[in-house]
């Protein structure tokens, strides 16, 4: 049975196009960009995009799993075939949007299933075992849009998003979502035009940031924070902890300066801190006020302490 796409054909064997395929990549939206306009990829922000558009240089580096992710692709959709006894085959071609240029996709594979006699779409990752976690009751929400992407470019009603993790398989049914890519179109047709413009793009989150505000971006391990109010609040306390770290740096250099003349104790003008130096000729101490800290020499010119004890 012939598949029939909604999605037109732009480029056949793309791997043997690569040159044109990343071409026609500065102009479109792909759908490995497509979350990074909703603010959930992990790897990349707006701004990276953007940069990446206008000037070609792309932020991303190619690591071992996604070379190896490519390498392995046709082996993992056999083993999937043979598991889920659907039929496969990669198209390696690039498609867009019937009304819409700039939304395109490249399908890993074609999925048949000759029960119902239906086209899908087959996506493939291949994904450390540590992260098993984060796929066994769903996938993350940046490979679903990429599917959900995929789907609305072509047409096709569902994909499965395959993920290879040592010698198993875990597979997702998503399903088409037209709300989603009706929204998802209009935020590529504004990042794009932005980009041919040269204008400034900002990626607005609904419920978080309305368009009038200044937004600053501010990240750390502790999260993103968008608001303003939030980077000074978040700053400050940044600000505050690296004056306790500097505290703690000059007590420790006068604790061992102080190693020579026999002192056994220094403490700060406000009587809140104290250093052992005892501590300190066996490379830790003890700082003090309400909690105790075993921190190394090391470990404090760094800036970090251990767990607390």
């Amino acid at each position: 049975m012939p598949i029939k796409l909604t999605g037109r054909l732009l480029m056949e064997n793309i791997d043997k196009n690569e040159g044109d395929w990343l071409a026609l990549r500065q102009s479109t939206i792909g759908s490995s960009e497509i979350a990074i306009l909703f603010g959930e990829s992990p790897w990349q922000t707006v701004q990276d995009l953007y940069e990446q558009k206008r000037t070609g240089n792309s932020t991303i580096v190619e690591n071992a799993a996604m070379w190896w992710g490519k390498k392995l692709e046709s082996s993992i959709l056999e083993r999937f075939a043979f598991e889920t006894k659907l039929l496969v085959k990669q198209p390696m071609a690039v498609y867009c949007d019937a009304n819409h240029d700039f939304c395109t996709a490249s399908p890993d594979s074609w999925v048949y299933n000759p029960d119902t006699q239906e086209y899908g779409i087959g996506e493939i990752k291949n994904i450390s075992a540590f992260k098993r976690g984060d796929w066994e009751t769903e996938p993350p929400e940046y490979y679903r849009m990429q599917v959900l992407w995929q789907l609305g470019v072509t047409g096709l009603p569902w994909a499965f998003l395959i993920a290879k993790m040592d010698n198993d398989l875990i597979y997702h049914k998503i399903f088409a979502d037209s709300a989603w890519y009706e929204e998802a179109v209009s935020r590529a047709g504004e990042f794009i035009a932005a980009v041919k413009a040269g204008e400034p793009y900002q990626l607005l989150l609904p419920g978080k940031v309305e368009k009038e505000e200044t937004v600053v971006t501010y990240s750390d391990e502790n999260g993103t924070f968008e608001k303003f109010a939030e980077f000074k609040e978040r700053k400050a306390a940044l600000d505050k902890e690296s004056r306790e770290i500097d505290k703690e740096l000059k007590l420790i250099k006068d604790a061992l300066v102080s190693i020579a003349d026999g002192r056994s104790k220094i403490a700060t003008e406000d009587g809140k801190w104290s250093v052992n130096v005892s501590e300190v000729k066996r490379g830790a101490y003890v700082v003090q006020p309400s909690s105790y800290y075993n921190v190394t020499i090391k470990n404090l010119i760094k800036g970090k302490r251990k767990s607390d004890r």
